[in-house]
Parts: structure tokens; sequence; C-alpha cells
């Protein structure tokens, strides 16, 4: 009976190092998704990085997302001002497209925190862009390290 308990013990605490080893290894082997230029469009209204609309947006970064399989994603945000530059009233909305290379789509996903309320010619909202990258990307981190989309912010009739 001591040989058996001896034995199960060991291969207790091999099982349990292996175990850990293997966690420490996938949190270790997290990677860098590099996010490129991402170009903004704006169609019957302004993109600004101020209230006042004096900075025009153009491109977003978000830089680098570490990227680890033991998390379900990783997020990063960027606020903006959207101003209407129309003649009357409109709500907005969010558009990605072009993402290159195709289907990175799958994981990377863009959404913002605007409430819907209808903005008044030369009226600025703050939005808050949120990017996620889903942890599924990891196991494609051989095809997928950088990526690019356009992002189209447009007016609309309430």
């Amino acid at each position: 009976m001591v040989f058996g308990a001896k034995v199960s013990l060991r291969f207790a605490v091999i099982l349990c190092l292996l175990s850990s080893v293997a966690v420490w290894g996938l949190t270790v082997y997290s990677f860098k998704v590099v996010v490129g230029e991402v170009r903004v469009i704006g169609v019957g209204v302004g993109v600004y990085w101020d209230r006042n609309g004096d900075n025009s947006v153009s491109f977003l970064s978000w830089g680098r997302i570490t990227v680890n399989p033991l998390r379900p994603e990783e997020s990063k945000n960027i606020t903006v001002y959207v101003r209407n530059k129309g003649s009357s009233p409109v709500v907005i909305s969010l558009n990605a497209s072009g993402w290159s290379p195709p289907g990175v789509e799958r994981y990377i996903h863009l959404n913002w925190d605007y409430s819907g309320s209808a903005l008044d010619v030369d009226e600025s909202v703050r939005v808050t862009l949120f990017l996620s990258v889903d942890s599924e990307i990891w196991f494609e981190s051989p095809r997928i390290q950088n990526y690019n989309f356009d992002v189209t912010i447009s007016a609309v009739s309430p």
C-alpha cells in the first residue's frame, strides 16, 4: 500500500508541474497584434480630436494590442468628437470596411458608445471608439499580425 501511495503522489506532483508549465507557456507566449493606420472617413460630419473642431482626425492608431489566449479578448479605446456639418439634424452611423487581411474582421471588432441622439446643425458629440481583439486570433498568429481597415462615420436622417 505504501508503494502505491508514493506512486500516486509522484504522479500528482508531476501532473501539477506539467500543468503549471503549460499555463506559464501560454501566458508568456502572448503576441502583439499591430494595428496599422485606420483611415477615418466622415460623410456629412466632421471627425475631430477636440470639441472645437480644430484638429481633424484622418487616421486612428491603437498601437500594439497584446493578445493572450487565456483571456477572452483585449481592447483599447480612442475618444473623438463628431460634428454635424449638414443643414438639418442627423443621427450618425459607424461602419468598418476594407479589412486587410481578409477575414480578420472575425477576430477584431469595432464598437462605440454613441447614444443615438440626434445632432443639431453644427452640434458636436463626444464618442469613444472601442477596438477589441478576440483571443481566438492567437491561434491564427502566423497569419494575422498586422491589419488595417477603414472607419466611416456617416450622417443619417433621423
